[in-house]
Order: C-alpha cells, then structure tokens, then sequence
C-alpha cells in the first residue's frame, strides 16, 4: 500500500494506492513526489473509518503532476521564528501553523479611552502642543 496525503483550500484528503507489482507506474508515480508538488488525483472516493482525515479516502485510477516541487523544503519541524517568518509562505499551507496568521488583533480599550485610537483604529498620538500627532487623526 501507498498512502500520500492531499490537500487543497477545502482540506485534505488521503489517497490510498495499493501496489500492483512490477511496472506499475502509478505506484512509481506516487513514490517519487516530493512534498508541496501539485498534482491532479482522479479516482473514487471510498468511505473508511479507519482513515482520520474525515473517514475518507481516494482510491486513484490517475494522477498527474502539474508541478513537481523541488526536494528539501528550506523549513522543517526544528525551524526557529526568525527563519519560519521568511518561509511564511509555507508555513501557512498548514492549518497548525496558519492560526498565529488568523489570530484577530484588537488593541487595548484602555488606549482607545485614553484617546490613542481613532473610531476606524488607526493610531493617532496626542502631544501637549497639538490636537493630534500625525496627520488624519
């Protein structure tokens, strides 16, 4: 058996290829993907419970790479802050890594009583000479 996991902006979904033996090319297909490729699966969607992805899986019938991606991600699972903020791009292809990016950003109702925030939330600084700091506000 061969298991690869896909995923589009609806979720993921598991293909589940059982080998054929010798030359079989959808089974030497799937093995030499590499992580991130795009690929197009055609095939039936059977229900397992097995399966925890939703208790569904595709049984292939074709596959076809539209594009291989290069092996080696430049961002694994040990990738510190710094270097996992260049790769954004990346990490926001997973859900677990995309929630710090969807996490809403409110500021403190202390600083909007105070006059530090505008009804539409931009800053605006108030200094002893003017009405405001900055211009708009």
């Amino acid at each position: 058996m061969r298991f690869v996991v896909v995923r589009d902006h609806t979720g993921a979904v598991q293909v589940t290829h059982r080998r054929g033996g010798e030359g079989d090319a959808l089974d030497g297909l799937l093995r030499g993907l590499t992580v991130e490729s795009a690929v197009v699966v055609t095939g039936r969607v059977v229900a397992n419970p097995v399966v925890k992805l939703g208790g569904l899986e595709i049984v292939p019938e074709r596959v076809e790479v539209v594009s291989a991606a290069e092996p080696g991600l430049p961002i694994g699972a040990e990738t510190g802050p710094e270097q996992r903020a260049n790769w954004r791009f990346l990490d926001v292809r997973r859900p677990e890594r995309r929630l710090v990016f969807e996490v809403p950003w409110t500021p403190d109702p202390r600083a909007r009583s105070a006059g530090a925030w505008t009804a539409s939330g931009t800053a605006c600084r108030r200094t002893a000479g003017s009405a405001s700091g900055w211009p708009g506000c």
